[in-house]
């Protein structure tokens, strides 16, 4: 994996040998501009030699013209090397177009001035005033140095390290980007995150580096998720105590008006005991929503070293009671003693209520199975109805507060409530996990994994 560190590393050492490289590449550039511009020289030279004496001579033999078809041939013959001859009144014999260097000269002899100090590549040039046919000026137009000689020629050594500079630059440049960019737009997702935008992520480009960048975004991303997660279920929550407090809300308050308006005290007394008992229910929902929001907020809970064997087979005798009016049976198989490390409370509450929820979905005369079951850093808890089922793309959803169902399993006047969420809650809470199945044969069955005890075993 690419870490941010090897990048460093590696664009540290990218600048010294893209330094070291470029050096000694323009030191052989350099050098062979020198002896090409050596050698241009050399041959400027040579042909600047006797050059008036030729001039004058063709002058004399064929005028002008004679002159401008000699400069002619010259530039075909010479390399590289250009000859131009302007006449008195500065216009090139030959309709040549002169180089920008050469503008001060041509200016200066237009005006009949004191031409000025020649430059490298005007080194050679020689005023003829011929007495039939008037003043030229002949200009000797030398190759242009190299592009390095012009650039690093008069800088020396310092145009080295320009070189090695503008290379540093570049790669910090590329360095910054690979930092800054993803640093940047994390900023702006949190922001965005803070400004309560819940659906703000970072791009899977971003997320997809692998980096340290590309794991802080991912990290982020499901920091974000969790926050959206747990703040819709907060407001889903909300909603659905709402709407579970607003039944028996409802009842109560039409409960108060027909006894008000009841005249015969016997009605006035069932009236009475229907609210009485809707407010026994109405107690009985804030008080798990209480319990829900301790146990999902709680930072830790109290442990203890307790007999699971014990407790579940307590809890089973207690909903076996319950279980008489519909001719239910329940069928418990356990070891004798399982020590486990946990909470009694929240472990009584949590296999009470899966008992409760398997007793609301059983069918008359049905069976319920317990089998707890003893491994080596874990107990095992299963039960087992033979109810309706759940569809299975709402088997997760069971362990959410105030889910809604199927009818065939749903809120026939028992379900949809918050005993399964706390469940889970406590089931977590004891690091454990809880989850449901449907059986092949029908029902649903309900397994609880929770880890045992070490070495404080009661003996």
């Amino acid at each position: 994996m690419l870490r941010l560190y090897w990048r460093i590393f590696l664009a540290f050492w990218g600048v010294i040998l893209i330094s070291i490289i470029g050096t000694v590449v323009l030191n052989l550039q350099f050098d062979e501009a020198r002896q090409v511009a050596g050698e241009n020289s050399q041959r400027a030279e040579r042909f600047a030699a006797g050059l008036r004496v030729r001039a004058e001579r063709i002058l004399d033999r064929g005028g002008p013209s004679a002159l401008a078809d000699w400069s002619r041939q010259q530039g075909r013959r010479s390399e590289r090397i250009r000859l131009l001859v302007l006449d008195g009144q500065g216009l090139e014999i030959n309709g040549q177009a002169w180089p920008r260097s050469a503008a001060p000269v041509v200016r200066a002899w237009r005006e009949g001035r004191t031409l000025p100090p020649p430059s490298p590549e005007q080194r050679h040039r020689l005023e003829l005033d011929h007495p039939v046919h008037g003043r030229f000026l002949l200009l000797v137009i030398a190759p242009p140095p190299h592009l390095l000689i012009r650039w690093f020629g008069p800088l020396g050594l310092p145009g080295l390290f320009v070189v090695a500079l503008l290379a540093s630059l570049l790669i910090s440049l590329l360095l910054a980007r690979t930092l800054t960019r993803p640093i940047e737009q994390i900023r702006s997702s949190g922001q965005a995150l803070g400004r309560g935008e819940l659906s703000a992520r970072l791009p899977e480009r971003l997320s997809g580096r692998r980096d340290e960048l590309g794991e802080l975004a991912r990290d982020f991303n499901r920091m974000a998720e969790r926050i959206q997660s747990l703040l819709e279920s907060q407001q889903q929550l909300l909603r659905d105590v709402s709407h579970e407090l607003r039944s028996p809300l409802a009842r109560l308050r039409v409960g108060l008006t027909l006894a008000d308006d009841a005249s015969d005290p016997k009605s006035r007394a069932r009236h009475f005991t229907a609210m009485e008992r809707d407010l026994e229910r109405l107690d009985h929902l804030i008080e798990e929503i209480l319990r829900y929001a301790r146990l999902t907020q709680a930072p830790g809970i109290e442990m203890e070293t307790l007999d699971l064997s014990e407790l579940v087979e307590s809890v089973v005798e207690s909903a076996r009671t319950e279980a008489m009016p519909e001719a239910i049976r329940i069928d418990y198989q356990g070891p004798e003693r399982l020590p486990i490390q946990g909470n009694t409370e929240l472990l009584g509450r949590t296999v009470e209520n899966l008992l409760r929820n398997a007793l609301a979905h059983s069918p008359t005369g049905g069976t319920i199975s317990v089998i707890l079951e003893s491994g080596p850093e874990q107990a095992d808890l299963s039960i087992t109805d033979q109810g309706p089922g759940v569809p299975e793309r709402q088997l997760e959803s069971i362990f959410e507060p105030f889910v809604r169902l199927s009818p065939e399993r749903g809120e026939s006047g028992r379900g949809g409530g918050i005993g399964l969420a706390i469940v889970r809650a406590a089931v977590e809470q004891h690091g454990g996990q809880v989850r449901a199945h449907n059986r092949v044969e029908g029902g649903l069955q309900v397994d609880l994994v929770l880890p045992r005890a070490s070495a404080r075993d009661t003996s």
